[in-house]
């Protein structure tokens, strides 16, 4: 019986060791996999609070052992650029750059991806729109509805060249219609909700600048409002945008459009949830409020931000590229 027994501890001890070797081999491969790639976070950038939870996006991801660097501001190069010179003396092959952006449509995605030299032209209207806002003595706000205090430099300031850098550099899309989007956006909703059954959805984004951008951009937002519909069992879900930096005329066309569906759903009976399809809260809210200004609905006081799925979809979009 003892020597039994001595042959079982024997058989135990050498899987436990079999078992360690192989958690250690698959700990380094997938560590030494992650040093290969190393992690470009771009972002509008905006209050304090939403820059410490982009930060809290980077240590999720270099957690998993990515070398992560954030460049904030208007694609700003000279911030990419410190970015990326970080990041060189990691000596990763590729450098996966994630926007944390609402939508892949809007200018501001399309300047980082000429900055990066991912496009041979500028975003001719965020160039326009960025000078606009400079000569006007005001700050223009990203399509993620953030900015900060008026006249500060990182976001009024327009570097728009291509950058130089000898590293690979891979772009990912925005959030666009991802499904974590749908899931953080059917918790705001769901926050607010009574009986999804009786109740309107107002799912409102802020937009692009041009006129020729926008059905690109609300074909996205319309299905992410498809998607939430059959999540939360909603009577309707309605996506729209803002178009807060677009000419006056724009603007008004867009909170008209808003206004009338909100009344007339109402006077069906059914309850209005608002949601703002934002990065953060910081100020655009205040626009929707105003659209909505005499009209009864309970709007959200949270974007997408924070959550943790946000983090989630990142390191999705990271390892996709991979």
């Amino acid at each position: 019986m003892s020597r039994i027994n001595n042959v079982n501890k024997e058989n135990w001890v050498q899987e436990k060791i079999f078992s360690l070797a192989l958690f250690t081999l698959f700990t380094s491969f997938t560590f030494s996999f992650a040093a290969d790639t190393a992690v470009l976070l771009l972002a509008h950038g905006g209050s304090r609070r939403w820059d410490q939870e982009i930060s809290k996006v980077q240590k999720v991801l270099a957690r998993q052992g990515y070398a992560v660097e954030i460049a904030l501001g208007m694609a700003d190069a000279s911030s990419i650029e410190k970015a990326l010179k970080k990041l060189e003396a990691k000596k990763p092959k590729r450098v996966v750059v994630v926007p944390l952006l609402v939508n892949s449509n809007s200018e501001l995605y399309g300047q980082f991806q000429f900055v990066l030299g991912k496009s041979s032209e500028p975003a001719a209207a965020f160039v326009q729109g960025m000078r606009a806002a400079a000569s006007a003595g005001r700050q223009i706000r990203s399509a993620d509805g953030r900015g900060r205090a008026e006249g500060a430099p990182q976001h009024n300031r327009l570097d728009a060249r291509v950058i130089k850098t000898k590293l690979a550099l891979e772009m990912t899309t925005a959030l666009d219609d991802h499904p974590y989007v749908a899931q953080i956006l059917l918790s705001r909703a769901m926050t607010l909700s009574r009986d999804p059954a009786k109740e309107a959805v107002v799912l409102i984004s802020h937009g692009p600048y041009t006129d020729e951008a926008e059905p690109a951009w609300m074909d996205i937002e319309n299905r992410l409002a498809g998607q939430l519909a059959a999540l939360g069992g909603f009577a309707e879900v309605k996506a729209f945008d803002l178009r807060d930096d677009s000419p006056r005329a724009a603007r008004e066309s867009c909170r008209r459009e808003i206004r009338a569906y909100v009344r007339a759903r109402s006077k069906e009976g059914k309850r209005i949830l608002v949601l703002p399809h934002l990065i953060a809260i910081n100020g655009i809210e205040k626009h929707i409020a105003k659209a909505l200004e005499g009209l009864f609905y309970k709007m959200s006081k949270e974007a997408l931000l924070p959550h943790p799925l946000i983090a989630e979809w990142a390191l999705s979009q990271v390892k996709s590229h991979e």
